[in-house]
């Protein structure tokens, strides 16, 4: 009879505890004050690279609620390493709802002057500015490109090449009162500015003349001499023209990508606790030497850590089990007592083996 008592009480308890337990959010699963540390052992997994934002924007529009991260990665990071768990601020939880990338450029301008050189044979300003480009394009190997201007002011005009030339020099001169037209009477050679010229020729005029026998016959004449020289001089063959052509250039230069994490947040209520919650709340104590601290689960706060749902499915199968160990332990108590008391007694044992000996 003890026995059957001890059972009810067992199962009569099963069945209060999950009352006592949810009978007010405020009660603490155990007592306060208490500490209660869970150590874990966990598989040791390479520390992630942690990526820190750079801006945090959060905004509400027409009832959307959303928390904007900008991060800036360098080379040695990687978009995989953006934390995109969610996470619960006040009343709402906010989800990962799209993660837009833009490369983040910038442009670098300076001051270039390109100098062009070209081969004329003029060296009249005009004509040289209908043969060069009014713009030309640049493009360094560094990636610097642009358009340049002729700039007019610093085009220079030099000799590209000089020759001797040979030419004649000539020069004439008269000679009047020549008894006659004979060229003994004529010199040979002149100077004239300081060059010889030797006579190339003599063309004759009469000067008078007189009457003899109805005719006239000339009486003085004059020569007009023609002398020449050979003279040389120096010919330019070309001209060299240099032009400056001046202007902006740029390249672009390419930053940090930018990535930016849209959290999209809806509200929940004071009863649902989200699996994200238990996973975060397990994944911060354990990193911390592998123990999971309880101290802040006590009274309400517990169902920000834990879901009611496993609760009361642990509670209840627990409940069982207590319940299936009470009816085994009483099943072998008395079935020892059975024993014992056939033990103490063997008459009875013979009076129930002549029994059935005597049916």
């Amino acid at each position: 009879m003890r026995n059957i008592k001890s059972f009810f009480i067992v199962f009569i308890i099963a069945l209060i505890l999950p009352s006592m337990v949810f009978a007010e959010d405020t009660e603490p699963l155990w007592p306060t004050g208490s500490n209660l540390n869970l150590t874990v052992v966990v598989p040791s997994e390479k520390e992630k690279v942690k990526v820190y934002p750079v801006s945090i924007y959060e905004s509400s529009d027409n009832g959307i609620n959303q928390i904007i991260k900008t991060y800036e990665l360098s080379d040695s990071e990687k978009p995989e390493d953006i934390p995109r768990d969610g996470f619960q601020r006040g009343d709402l939880y906010y989800e990962l709802s799209d993660v837009i990338k833009k490369e983040n450029t910038s442009s670098d301008v300076k001051e270039h002057t390109k100098t062009v050189t070209l081969n004329t044979n003029t060296k009249e300003l005009n004509a040289i500015i209908k043969q060069l480009a009014s713009t030309v394009e640049y493009k360094s190997d560094d990636g610097y490109a642009g358009i340049l201007n002729l700039d007019v002011n610093s085009i220079k005009v030099e000799t590209a090449g000089t020759k001797k030339s040979s030419y004649t020099i000539s020069s004439v001169r008269e000679y009047p009162n020549l008894s006659s037209n004979d060229t003994a009477l004529i010199p040979r050679t002149i100077t004239d500015n300081g060059k010889t010229m030797t006579l190339a020729g003599v063309e004759w005029r009469t000067q008078t003349s007189s009457s003899v026998d109805y005719q006239e016959l000339p009486v003085t004449y004059t020569a007009i001499a023609n002398y020449t020289a050979t003279g040389s001089k120096t010919v330019v063959t070309g001209y060299t023209v240099t032009a400056n052509y001046k202007g902006s250039i740029s390249k672009a230069i390419t930053g940090k990508t930018v990535y930016t994490a849209i959290f999209n947040g809806s509200k929940i209520s004071d009863e649902t606790i989200t699996e994200q919650e238990i996973l975060t709340a397990f994944s911060n104590d354990v990193s911390e030497n592998n123990t999971i601290n309880f101290d802040d689960m006590k009274g309400g706060d517990v169902r920000s850590k834990i879901n009611t749902d496993v609760i009361l499915i642990i509670i209840f199968i627990a409940m069982g089990g207590v319940a299936v160990y009470a009816f085994l332990v009483l099943l072998k108590k008395r079935k020892n007592k059975k024993i014992t008391a056939d033990d103490e007694n063997p008459s009875s044992i013979e009076n129930n083996e002549k029994g059935g000996m005597n049916v």
